[in-house]
């Protein structure tokens, strides 16, 4: 069992973009603006905190999907009987 947590928990540390492939895409090097006033309570604070890390989780998402990190979805294969040209026809020619 430590064997297996221990490998899976070096194969996840090595896959993805590294450090510097993340820290140069544009969701990490914009700025963001605040939306909200300063929490003025205990219950404002808690859903600064939850607001804030739903904000960061997204743009931790958006940075692994700029650096390359999303596997692009296979190209849609043609439906059985249509026909497609294997080649580009040839261009007309100039006079």
């Amino acid at each position: 069992m430590r064997l297996l947590l221990g490998s899976l928990l070096l194969v996840s540390a090595c896959a993805g973009p590294g450090q510097n492939a993340l820290a140069n895409t544009p969701t990490a090097t914009t700025k963001r603006t605040p939306a909200e006033a300063p929490a003025a309570s205990g219950s404002d604070e808690d859903r600064e905190q939850l607001i804030q890390s739903n904000d960061d989780m997204t743009d931790a998402k958006n940075a692994h999907k700029e650096a390359g990190d999303a596997p692009t979805p296979p190209a849609p294969k043609p439906a059985p009987g249509s026909v497609q040209p294997k080649t580009k026809p040839a261009a007309p020619d100039k006079k």
